[in-house]
């Protein structure tokens, strides 16, 4: 049984005074507790919120719903996009649990182009 991670959100917030886009990763108890947006203007959009799975990549990177992933038996073509449902974190056609962390690589998150040159 994997040990129970900490809840975690990964925030993408946009001030609607300045249009400056932050990224802001925050806890559970801290947004219970207040902290919430400290420093980011009275007038913000939240442009989006993505929890984190509890699992990291090959790199230690921590993983949130909405990340791109590469593996390295994939073609430099195929990508999986992180996302919630049923009650766990998927990647395309298996859970995330599934998947060896030596063997994923976060590339980058559906907010992101993903072009390569």
């Amino acid at each position: 049984m994997r040990e129970m991670s900490e809840i975690k959100f990964r925030y993408r917030i946009k001030d609607t005074l300045t249009g400056k886009i932050e990224v802001r990763y925050l806890t559970l108890n801290q947004i219970e507790g207040g902290l919430v947006f400290n420093g980011v203007g009275l007038k913000h959009d939240i442009l989006s919120r993505d929890q984190f799975t509890g699992r990291k990549d090959k790199n230690e990177k921590e993983i949130y719903e909405g990340d791109v992933l590469t593996a390295p038996y994939d073609d430099c073509s195929k990508r999986h996009k992180v996302y919630f449902e049923d009650g766990c974190f998927k990647l395309q056609w298996k859970e995330l649990d599934e998947w060896n962390k030596k063997d994923i690589e976060i590339i980058g998150n559906i907010y992101e182009d993903l072009r390569r040159d």
